[in-house]
């Protein structure tokens, strides 16, 4: 597989599509990239994505559907250069929260997008190599 074809799901995204009012187009996007084995994920998204389950069922559901999807852990390496990426982007007068910083790192460091619904990643992608598919677009 050609990590270039891969998307890590953003935390943003994935609660766009687990609404019950979900728009089709959004839906349709995110489960063709899951039906195709091009959606990835990583441990602060994962970590974001159950934090938020209101219920036992909710949070064990959750966790066995993420566990089934390709997984880009993070490495130290990953820890320094969004850090130096955040440092850069600070110097130019950009803010972006650094948990985006990291996850457009690890995005960028796996040859990866990120699918999202947050506008940080698009102010990223302007300033790096990241690839970006915003969700809010789709709609």
């Amino acid at each position: 597989m050609n990590n270039n074809d891969v998307f890590l799901i953003d935390t943003s995204a994935w609660i766009l599509v687990l609404r019950r009012d979900a728009p089709e187009k959004v839906k349709a996007l995110v489960d063709q990239l899951l039906a195709r084995d091009l959606a990835a994920t990583t441990d602060v998204i994962f970590l974001e994505l159950l934090a938020g389950s209101k219920t036992e069922k909710e949070f064990e559901e959750l966790k066995q559907d993420l566990e089934a999807v390709l997984h880009f852990p993070i490495i130290q390496e990953f820890w320094i250069k969004a850090a130096r990426l955040y440092f850069a982007l600070r110097r130019k007068g950009i803010t972006v929260p650094t948990i985006d910083v990291l996850i457009a790192t690890i995005a960028i460091e796996n040859g990866a997008g990120v699918v999202h619904a947050d506008q940080h990643f698009d102010m990223l992608s302007q300033h790096t190599e990241l690839k970006t598919r915003n969700l809010l677009q789709v709609v």
